[in-house]
């Protein structure tokens, strides 16, 4: 049987190991998207085959499809970082809301400076028979801003959520990233671009916050 005093030691024992695997796995996605941005910067200069030939078939889908793309690129939108925040101060999970105001104010930061810096243009600037669909755009294309926006919250959560409801966050992503072809207003490669940002802003803020967590111990 174990003294209270083992029983205290084994705890923070645990806290510790529990807490050097989550600094272990941040690390790891901040590497894995630091790289997979750098693969994306190498060839978004300029489209490629592959990238058109995605492009037009995501966005040569039923007509019928665009509307919901409207309303499903939303969960991507600048406002859907205070809406997700508030949402999370609601049910009293401040911690929660610190990530997605963090993580969320990082995504957009980085992307709009990323955006002026490679300054790509968009799908329908160099493809005649693309047409924006709902809405005018503003800016360059790479990267998504809407997919970055999106992954970087569903992956600020992701710590917080229930394994068995984690497949949630990972169609968030997707079905943002797929709506913004879809709409006419992104390459393919912008929205993996947009991912790797997201992960990257979601890997900085949860590193953060295990390092102010740890100190307070």
């Amino acid at each position: 049987m174990l003294l209270p005093t083992s029983n205290l030691f084994y705890s923070i024992s645990q806290m510790k190991k529990t807490s050097n695997r989550s600094v272990t796995r941040a690390k790891r996605v901040l590497l894995a998207s630091l790289v997979l941005f750098v693969l994306c910067l190498a060839i978004a200069h300029q489209p490629h085959s592959y990238d058109q030939v995605i492009l037009r078939w995501i966005y040569g889908l039923p007509p019928a499809v665009a509307l919901p793309s409207y309303v499903i690129t939303q969960l991507g939108s600048p406002i859907a970082i205070a809406i997700a925040a508030l949402v999370a101060l609601l049910l009293n999970r401040k911690k929660v809301a610190i990530a997605l105001l963090g993580s969320g104010a990082l995504a957009y930061t980085l992307i709009a400076w990323v955006k002026v810096t490679v300054a790509r243009p968009r799908p329908d600037t160099l493809l005649p028979d693309v047409i924006v669909r709902f809405e005018q755009t503003l800016g360059h294309s790479f990267p998504s801003g809407h997919t970055a926006i999106a992954t970087a919250l569903a992956l600020s959560v992701w710590p917080y959520i229930p394994p068995r409801y984690r497949w949630l966050l990972v169609v968030w992503i997707v079905v943002v990233g797929l709506s913004r072809i879809n709409l006419g207003v992104h390459w393919p490669v912008d929205i993996v671009g947009g991912f790797a940002v997201g992960a990257f802003a979601a890997a900085v803020v949860r590193l953060i916050m295990l390092y102010f967590a740890q100190k307070q111990r």
